[in-house]
């Protein structure tokens, strides 16, 4: 069970310990972000290691041979 997720990307320059998410129960873990317009790519850091979000719609492979998660901000 995870300890710490926090979210990094393109919206913080990739920080990972910049945007921490809030714990709320056992596998569950959130973090409302206000965005402008736009497509994001991040990862979720969980405990220190870098992975892609297993619930978001697409990804892309990223330079490091992984993937980043993509998420689109529209105007509501």
């Amino acid at each position: 069970m995870a300890e710490s997720v926090y979210i990094a990307g393109t919206f913080n320059d990739w920080r990972p310990g910049a945007t921490p998410m809030i714990h709320l129960g056992p596998g569950h873990w959130v973090k409302d972000l206000a965005l402008p317009p736009g497509v994001y790519e991040y990862s979720l850091v969980v405990d220190g290691q870098w992975t892609p979000d297993p619930l978001a719609a697409k990804a892309v492979p990223n330079q490091f041979g992984g993937v980043n998660s993509i998420r689109k901000v529209v105007n509501s």
